[in-house]
């Protein structure tokens, strides 16, 4: 199952969070610093599960992370992101 992109927020960003995150990590995004500026996005219902390893990087600058429900992926060259997630 592909996730479905808002269109107020950009797959990059979630995609270099979800590449990088920690065991407590976590990510939000907003236009502004009040509380009317915080939107819900749709990449934040990506169920992937926890982090099988670190991310790899592939050739031509692709970083990848595999989950335990899913995969993201980065193309630093494109900016091209991609979080797929996966039936359990």
């Amino acid at each position: 199952m592909q996730v479905e992109t808002s269109e107020m927020l950009s797959d990059v960003p979630v995609a270099a969070f979800l590449l990088t995150r920690g065991p407590r990590s976590m990510f939000g995004a907003s236009s502004g610093w009040g509380d009317a500026d915080w939107r819900w996005h749709s990449q934040y219902d990506a169920h992937l599960g926890l982090p099988r390893g670190a991310a790899e990087i592939q050739s031509g600058g692709v970083f990848v992370r595999r989950y335990e429900m899913g995969v993201v992926s980065l193309d630093c060259a494109t900016l091209v992101a991609n979080i797929t997630s996966t039936p359990p």
